[in-house]
């Protein structure tokens, strides 16, 4: 009997190792974003695959392909951020996209590139990075950095940056990315890898519903008033903003820094529904605090924001702006996005 219980030992931990090893073996292939890696590249597209019938460029940007020699006369702009700047919308609609577009029109201004480098999953010291690495060499004349204040503050703090133990397993990876896809999708959500084999829906609910109401919960420390945590975790992301901005001004680039709201800012419902989850008073709530905080201390370091809170806020009353159960905008969410800096980036592109 023990002799059949160590043979069964041993063939399972046998078992063990040779799916860890053919994991590895396919992520070295074929890299996902299940598994651990040290830089931002663990997120980044693959090169020219689907993206809701758009393939992304030979970097996997979700953006056509560029050049690196800027052509004589043309105002460069790289767009840098997480999810909402590579975008959960097909390409035509991204807020960047559009902004180009409208941009590129006006006879006031030299003609405008914009490049998307918009990686999913990503935060400030990954935005370090990726304009280090990759915005640099391009030679823009600005770049507009889009700040979401609904995690990016979070995801700054020393503590989100601890590698979890489960991460240093293969296996161990997949069974928990797993267990996410089974306990968090709705059944009917189109917006599972962003595009790659989905038809989009801008109306169709991403997250079951507990669970987005769970993850804004988590995220709703940040409009707590004097939360340690939060006055903790905003002077971290501060810190890379500061080191993005004196690493620009270095190279005589324009840092332009865009705060993109969270729903939970301006969809009064689901504002309410997180008071009466989470343990936060209503009379605690600072609906502006993270953005105020924000644009204070950037305004104060010379670096222009593009604050889209207020303008988002304005059209609360009239269709969603967000897709349901989900915190990334829509159509319509970019479009007023777009509308909003495209009303002030002109004065800053003509500006000193």
């Amino acid at each position: 009997m023990i002799k059949k219980i160590l043979f069964g030992i041993i063939l399972l931990f046998l078992n063990i190792v040779f799916v860890e090893v053919c994991l590895r073996l396919f992520n070295y292939v074929y890299p996902t974003s299940i598994f651990y890696r040290e830089d931002y590249n663990q997120y980044r597209g693959i090169p020219h695959s689907d993206s809701y019938g758009f393939k992304l460029n030979a970097h996997g940007f979700k953006d056509v392909e560029y050049n690196i020699a800027k052509t004589p006369g043309t105002y460069r702009i790289v767009g840098v951020g997480d999810s909402f700047t590579f975008g959960v919308a097909p390409y035509p609609y991204n807020y960047l996209t559009l902004l180009e577009d409208t941009l590129h029109n006006m006879s006031t201004l030299p003609p405008v590139e914009i490049i998307n480098m918009g990686i999913c999953s990503t935060a400030p010291p990954h935005y370090l990075s990726i304009i280090t690495d990759e915005a640099l060499p391009l030679k823009p004349d600005m770049i507009l950095l889009s700040v979401f204040v609904g995690n990016d503050i979070a995801e700054s703090s020393r503590d989100s940056r601890k590698r979890k133990l489960f991460t240093y397993s293969y296996l161990a990876s997949s069974v928990y990315y797993i267990y996410k896809v089974l306990t968090g999708l709705s059944q009917n959500g189109t917006a599972t890898a962003y595009g790659k084999g989905y038809v989009y829906c801008d109306s169709c609910s991403t997250l079951d519903p507990e669970r987005y109401l769970d993850i804004e919960t988590q995220r709703s420390y940040v409009f707590c008033q004097n939360n340690t945590n939060f006055e903790r975790h905003v002077q971290d992301a501060l810190s890379y903003l500061h080191k993005i901005n004196n690493l620009c001004k270095r190279r005589g680039i324009k840092l332009v820094v865009a705060l993109l709201p969270d729903e939970m800012q301006v969809n009064t419902d689901l504002q309410k529904r997180v008071l009466a989850k989470g343990t936060l008073a209503a009379a605690a709530w600072d609906n502006e605090q993270p953005n105020r905080v924000l644009r204070q201390e950037l305004e104060k370091a010379n670096v222009p924001v593009v604050d889209l809170l207020n303008e988002f806020v304005a059209r609360r009353q009239g269709p969603p702006l967000y897709i349901p159960n989900d915190s990334h905008w829509n159509i319509k969410g970019n479009r007023v996005a777009a509308a909003s800096l495209a009303g002030q980036l002109p004065s800053l592109i003509a500006g000193p």
